[in-house]
Parts: structure tokens; sequence; C-alpha cells
């Protein structure tokens, strides 16, 4: 049977996690329809082929942000264990919570901020880097399906809907099944830690809010031949 390729390209911390155990299990289903490529952190959309049907999901950067630092000071606990590299563990010396690295990129030397939001496992590798160039992903080469994380399993199902891929299983509730973790004992971010994470942040929020634009669009869109 004709089984259609997607590949999904894994941003860190928009579910990724959740949403790949669902699609290895309809890989595996009976009679199933997907086939899903399921690509890992590093790979972005210039690496796939040219004509390849391709979904993602979005989160807010900040928010982003803030779960990729603690999740990476966890070092992926508790799904996942992963230790610091030693560039990680100067940054977690230096910057204790995620406040405090937002708080220093407005420093009056910003320096070892930015080094360590370039270094950071998660923090570093930014939609920007995933997508490539905007154009071609809002004009060239449009995505099959945008997933928003917070939403992302009524997404999920809409996109499954959309190109006749059959039932689809239930999305990890587990918190460890599904990498889910709690914040209410992390400090929040303050006001001005917001301010500058959205300065060093500009790209990815004008990518995000212009992919978020258009994501009913495309989600509706005929299916691609």
């Amino acid at each position: 049977m004709f089984r259609t390729r997607f590949h999904y390209l894994h941003i860190g911390k928009t579910a990724g996690t959740a949403t790949k155990t669902v699609m290895k299990t309809m890989n595996r289903q009976w009679g199933g329809r997907a086939n899903f490529i399921l690509h890992n952190l590093y790979v972005s959309l210039s690496d796939l082929p040219p004509d390849a049907l391709y979904l993602f999901a979005l989160r807010d950067p900040v928010d982003r942000f803030y779960s990729a630092f603690y999740s990476r000071k966890r070092k992926g606990l508790p799904r996942h264990h992963q230790e610091w590299s030693p560039q990680e563990a100067w940054c977690f010396e230096r910057f204790p919570e995620a406040n405090d690295l937002a708080l220093a990129l407005g420093a009056a030397d910003p320096l070892p901020a930015i080094i360590a939001m370039r270094t950071i496992g998660h923090v570093r590798r930014r939609l920007v880097d995933v997508l490539d160039d905007m154009h071609g992903v809002l004009m060239d080469r449009k995505p099959a399906f945008i997933l928003r994380q917070a939403q992302v399993e009524t997404d999920f199902r809409a996109f499954a809907d959309k190109f006749g891929l059959g039932p689809v299983p239930d999305f990890p509730q587990d918190d460890v099944a599904a990498h889910r973790n709690s914040y209410d004992e992390t400090p929040s971010l303050s006001d001005r830690a917001k301010d500058n994470l959205h300065h060093y942040l500009s790209d990815d929020i004008a990518y995000y809010r212009a992919l978020l634009s258009v994501a009913d669009e495309v989600n509706t869109a005929d299916q691609q031949s």
C-alpha cells in the first residue's frame, strides 16, 4: 500500500518527544498511510529533498528559551540523561537560573551571556537555524502542516484528517513519557529579562509570528501532490 512520506523537523522543546512517539506508533500500524521520517534536532530544512513534504511545531521563542534552559540544566532528566559539556557546566555555574542569563544579555558586557546562549543545548538551536530562509518557507517551499505546541494533539489530529492518515493514537499523558516538566519551583522571567530576550531573539520572534499568521492557511490548503 502506498504510504505518504512526511519529514518531521524537530525544533527543540515544542512537544517533539510526544509527537515522535505518536508518529512511531503510526509508522508501525498495519494499514496506516503514514511514513514519518523522524529527524534529530540538528537536521534543517535545507537538508531535506527539495520536494519533501514536511511539518514542524512552533512555540513562542521566549517560552521555548525558558523550557530549553531548564531542560539542559536537568541534563534532560527524567526521560533522558545527557551530561553537560564542560562549556555548559561553565554556563550553569555562571548563570544558575534562566532569569540570570536573560538579564545578563542587557549588561554592560553581554559577551558571557551571548556565549552561554550560543553554548547551551536546545537554547543555541533556534527556529531560524532549523527552517533556514523565511521567504522559502512562507512562499516557495511551504510546509504540509504547522503544529502549535500549545495545542499539538489537536493540530496533529487535524493534520492526520487532512491527509487521510487513519486513526491517531493518544498522545502520551504521563509527564515523563511526554518529556514534560513543571516549572512551579523555578524563578519566572522578569519584565527586563523578557525585554532582553525579545531583543536577542528578534529574528526568531519575527519568524515565529510570520509562521503563526499563516498556520491556518497552510493547514487548510489543498493537499500537495
